[in-house]
Formats: structure tokens, C-alpha cells, sequence
């Protein structure tokens, strides 16, 4: 069913202040002259620095002004690279950059996998673009949400609409839109021939032992861009404000516990370990401009305190193609993009022991341990996104465009460890769980957007968008074969 969006206008109301003449004294007096000196006015006062969150376009000069890159109010809150470098030294999750932004809180998840809020509404019902790409979150979990795959060292800027949504950037959403960017390319100036730009990060937390860093190299000419951006961050169990954890003195229930009576600070599942890395090679003639990012991100573990289940693996492979170009009646953007997961959950070392015992009906003495619940999922996410922006007139500009997007998911689950054929009384064996197997979604999305300038204030944005998203499986199985145990 069509969605059909418009902003709402915004207008400003001027009182009049009329000022009726004096009544006219009967008799005139002459009076003598009054020599007046002007004061000199006081310098005005410098408003303190406010955490706001400036309206910031960085891009390549020849492309400032277009509107692809405007920073012109449309309901959003733009977060600049100025602010993300301030806080990027504290966090190594994306997500929590946004919990200062009115309207906007975060969910703590992993170390790595905050999960933003517009309004009360998060996960699918907001849309996530990163460098373009709508990129899902293909854990059942939601462990490895769209703003984990971006280390906030890479990102220029961040925009978020937590109001109404231009149909030109919304869709496939109900709480609203994040946009985030990373870099955009360097390049020489006319007449150099090649510059480098490079710069090294470090940082260490002593709560956990945090510790990481970050490097970026560039080497440019006036038409052509190469750059390496990484990031590495691992930290251990960080520490609570104080002892929490109630355990009894002496003869504790189980030996674990003599262990952790002397963590009674920590917090447990919460260690994680991550690597980004991100290439780019651009191409930029006058007012056009080509680039291509692949990015790698590998985590080979995240513990999850507020989960029975922690990622003890994340590895994901992107692509992604952009051409835009600016000519004198208006711009084009259209972007390709491709997505490899694989993605595994089991328990991790702070929640994996032999927590229960199955017995075998035939010989009761016989106990197997139940080690876990080994979790597999691997997606794959290709699209294209394209735009233009027709002036109409010098305030009456049109933005036409559609998204398309195919999505294939597998999620399974084997046996659980040592919990073979005959041993298992209603456990996790002994055939492979299919939860989801050649899963899949498709997405189109047309849209058409008006938007008049009716002064350098007040800008009004109507719009229509249609979505169409077909889904489709194949067939699944449980543990067992027979119907009764399915």
C-alpha cells in the first residue's frame, strides 16, 4: 500500500506595534541645546558552547551546493565529525554517539551493538543507512545491528530525523531515520600532483582494559583518491560502581562460586573484541565523482549481559559503488551496494559450563552434559538506491528516485555439543534446527518529493512514496523428525 509523508510547514507571525503621534503642547517653550554623547555599546556576550548538534556538509568543493549534500534544514539533527572525534576516545559503539540527540536514547547491548531509539521505536521500525547501504540486522538477536559495522573513528558526520521523515530519505521505517557517512574522499587541489594525509590513533579505558586504536592513510591527486581506514578495540568484563553480586560466605553451593566471590564487582558478559577496516578508491572529474569502499569487519567475540546468548563470531564483507553528479539543471546520485554475514551464537565463557544434565532413560547413572546451543546465520544484502534533483526554479526543487533491495537469509542450529542420537530426553538434538532456510526479501521503493523554499527559514517538503516488499522460505525442520517433538 502507498505511504504518503509531508513535512509540516513551518511559518513565523510578525505583530505590528503602531505608535500614535503627541498631542501637540499649546504653548512652546524654547529650550536649550542638550549636547548628548552616544555610549559606546558593550560588546555582545558570546554564547556559551552548547552540546548542539550543528548542521555540517563536508564534501569535495566542487560538489558544495548541491543539494544531495545541502545542509539545509529538513527536520534533522546533524551530529559533525568535530563532536564524533571528541567522544570516539570513550566508546567504541556507534550507536551510543546518538544518546545526547533529543528524542533519541540507546539500548546497552554489546560492547559494539548499541541499539538506537526514535521515540520509544527501534530495530526495523527505524531505517539505518550506512554510506548509503540499508544494511538489516540478520541475528535473530540483533547482535549485529547496522550501526556495528561502522567504528565510530570512520565517520564524518551522523544525521538523524526523529520527527517526520522526508519520503526522500524515510521508507521501509515507522520511528524515523539514521544516515550515517563516513569520509568523504581528499583530493589535490588544481595544479599539485600528489598529496598524503595520514594520522594514528590510540586510546586505552582502564575500566575493563579497554584498549585500541586507529589508523588512516591517503595518497591523492586532482582527479584521483586512495585511502586505508582501520580500527581495533578489545576490552575485558568491565567493573560495576560497587560489589553487587550476593554470594554466601562459606560453603558455597558450587565451586565456581569461591572464583567469584572475589568478582563481586564485575559485570560479567561484557568483554568483546573488534576490527574494521575500510578501502577506497575515487575518481573526480570537475563537477562528477565516482567511488568505490569495500569494508571488512571481523569479531571474533561479543558477550551480551543482557542475553542468554552472546556472538562468539561476526565476519562481513561489503561492497559499494557511487557515482554522483552535479549539472546546471540539477544532480544525480545513484549507489550499488552488496553485504556478506556469517554470524555464529553460543554461549561464551561466562555462561558456558554444565549448568543441567540430561539422564538416558535406559541407564540413569549416565549423565550428558548439555555444553551449549551452536546458532548459525549467514545473509546476503545487494541493492540500489538512486536520485535526482531537478531545479524546477530557485526555490521549487523536485527529488525523484527509488530503492531496491534483495535480501537472502539462512539461520540453523545443529545438535548441541555431546548430546548425541538416543541421549537427548526433549533436548537440542539429535537433526539440525532450520529456523529460516533460503529466506527471503525483496524490496521496491519509488517516491516523489516537492520541495519549495519559501525564505531562507521556512522550507516545505511534500511527498509520496510506494513500497512494495515481497517475502518468501523454504521448507524447515526441528530437532526431530517425528511431528510430536517438532
Amino acid at each position: 500500500m502507498p505511504k504518503f509523508t509531508a513535512t509540516a510547514l513551518g511559518g513565523a507571525l510578525a505583530a505590528l506595534l503602531c505608535a500614535s503621534p503627541a498631542i501637540a503642547q499649546q504653548q512652546s517653550q524654547q529650550l536649550p541645546p542638550v549636547e548628548v554623547q552616544q555610549k559606546k555599546p558593550k560588546p555582545a556576550k558570546q554564547p556559551a558552547r552548547r552540546a548542539e548538534h550543528e548542521r555540517e556538509a563536508a564534501v569535495s568543493p566542487d560538489l558544495a551546493g548541491s543539494p544531495l549534500y545541502s545542509a539545509a534544514s529538513t527536520g534533522s539533527m546533524t551530529l559533525p565529525a568535530s563532536e564524533i572525534a571528541s567522544r570516539s576516545a570513550s566508546t567504541s559503539d556507534t550507536a551510543s554517539l546518538l544518546a545526547d540527540i533529543p528524542g533519541v536514547a540507546v539500548y546497552t547491548n554489546g560492547g559494539v551493538s548499541g541499539l538506537p531509539t526514535i521515540h520509544g521505536f527501534a530495530d526495523d521500525r527505524l531505517r539505518i543507512k550506512a554510506d548509503g547501504m540499508d544494511t538489516i540486522a540478520s541475528c535473530p538477536n540483533h547482535m549485529n545491528p547496522a550501526l556495528s559495522y561502522i567504528d565510530p573513528s570512520q565517520i564524518s558526520s551522523i544525521k538523524v530525523w526523529t520527527g517526520v521523515t522526508p519520503v526522500s530519505v524515510g521508507g521501509d521505517s515507522l520511528g524515523g531515520a539514521i544516515v550515517v557517512n563516513s569520509r568523504e574522499p581528499l583530493f589535490a587541489a588544481p595544479g599539485q600532483s600528489v598529496v598524503t594525509h595520514g594520522s594514528l590513533g590510540a586510546f586505552y579505558r582502564s575500566n575493563g582494559d579497554g584498549w585500541g586504536g586507529t589508523v588512516s592513510a591517503t595518497a591523492a591527486t586532482e582527479h584521483w583518491s586512495a585511502s586505508y581506514d582501520g580500527s581495533y578495540t578489545k576490552s575485558g568484563n568491565y567493573s560495576a560502581g560497587g560489589d553487587f553480586k550476593k554470594f554466601p560466605q562459606s560453603s558455597p553451593a558450587f565451586p565456581f562460586y569461591i572464583t567469584m566471590l572475589s568478582q563481586r564487582d564485575e559485570v560479567g558478559s561484557t568483554a568483546f573484541e573488534a576490527q574494521n577496516h575500510m578501502a577506497t578508491l575515487a575518481y573526480k572529474n570537475k563537477n562528477q565523482l565516482i567511488e568505490f569502499k569495500t569494508n571488512y569487519q571481523y569479531i571474533p567475540y561479543e558477550a551480551f549481559p543482557n542475553q542468554r546468548m552472546d556472538m562468539l563470531s561476526n565476519e562481513q564483507v561489503g561492497l559499494n559503488l557511487l557515482y554522483s553528479g552535479k549539472f546546471s539543471w540539477g544532480d544525480v546520485q545513484t549507489r550499488t551496494y552488496w553485504q556478506h554475514v556469517d554470524h555464529f551464537m553460543q554461549f561464551g565463557n561466562d555462561k558456558l559450563y554444565n549448568y543441567y544434565y540430561y539422564f538416558d532413560l535406559h541407564n540413569p547413572a549416565v549423565k550428558y552434559p548439555v555444553l551449549g546451543m551452536p546458532m548459525y546465520t549467514r545473509s546476503d544484502t545487494a541493492g540500489n538506491s538512486s536520485k535526482v534533483d531537478v531545479n524546477v526554479t530557485s526555490a521549487d526543487t523536485l527529488h525523484a528516485g527509488y530503492d531496491l533491495q534483495f535480501y537472502r537469509l539462512n539461520d540453523w542450529w545443529p545438535p548441541s555439543s555431546d548430546c548425541g542420537v538416543g541421549n537427548c530426553i526433549g533436548g537440542m538434538a539429535p537433526l539440525t534446527f532450520w529456523n529460516i532456510k533460503d529466506g527471503q526479501r525483496d524490496r521496491y521503493s519509488p517516491f516523489l518529493e516537492w520541495e519549495h523554499k519559501w525564505s531562507p527559514a521556512v522550507t516545505s517538503l511534500l511527498g509520496a512514496r510506494f513500497e512494495h516488499i515481497g517475502t518468501n522460505t523454504g521448507p524447515v525442520q526441528g530437532y526431530y523428525t517425528n511431528r510430536q517433538n517438532l
